[in-house]
């Protein structure tokens, strides 16, 4: 953590990175307080593309949890108490709203009290 706030990155207090890549431009990269990004994700602040190397902030709010292998892209952020799934990507632009869960294959978005609500309303819990 040393590290990267020596860098520039705004690091708040019981953050944990288990993740080994550094990210490049680290005065675009804004951690909230106890946030957990886990082993292998992405976080640079760059990427390469048409020939042309894009910066772009990413903030991840209070109490994220990022999971194993994910990548997060440039102009990109998270709010408090989000989570971004196993093996999954957040698009340039992309912003995950407090509170929600959103996971791979398809990108689903998860409120626990929609999932009740979907639950109730699904066609084998409808009677004719």
């Amino acid at each position: 953590m040393l590290y990267l706030r020596a860098l520039g990155a705004h690091i708040g207090k019981g953050v944990t990175i288990l993740s080994r890549a550094v990210p490049v431009c680290t005065d675009l990269l804004s951690i909230g307080d106890g946030t957990v990004v886990r082993k292998d994700v992405l976080l640079s602040c760059y990427r390469a593309h048409d020939g042309w190397t894009e910066t772009g902030p990413v903030t991840l709010g209070a109490d994220v949890t990022v999971g194993v292998q994910a990548v997060v892209d440039i102009d990109t952020s998270m709010g408090d108490h989000s989570q971004l799934g196993h093996a999954s990507s957040l698009h340039s632009g992309q912003a995950i709203p407090a509170g929600e869960s959103w996971h791979q294959p398809e990108l689903v978005w998860r409120r626990p009290w929609k999932a009740i609500l979907d639950l109730e309303r699904s066609p084998k819990n409808l009677t004719a």
